[in-house]
């Protein structure tokens, strides 16, 4: 059950405040940073992992090379 006298309006706007309009006409204001963060590029991304894994003589200890060529594939993966 809402905590908001019924009849209560709540709007948004396109900053991300939220203003909330009680029935009798008063109002209370959220600034948006209050209710709304914007994403990281982590959240707003999904790297694709290589069709194909890099083969490396030992899976524990990649040697610059090796890291060269799974940055690569990895990269090559992820283009539009």
């Amino acid at each position: 059950k809402s905590t908001l006298p019924e009849g209560s309006k709540v709007t948004v706007g396109d900053n991300g405040d939220v203003t909330v309009t009680y029935p009798d006409g008063s109002k209370d204001t959220i600034p948006g940073d209050k209710v709304v963060e914007g994403k990281s590029d982590a959240d707003k991304n999904e790297p694709k992992e290589p069709g194909d894994k890099v083969k490396v003589d030992d899976p524990n200890k990649l040697t610059d090379s090796e890291k060269s060529e799974v940055v690569k594939a990895v990269e090559d993966a992820n283009k539009d």
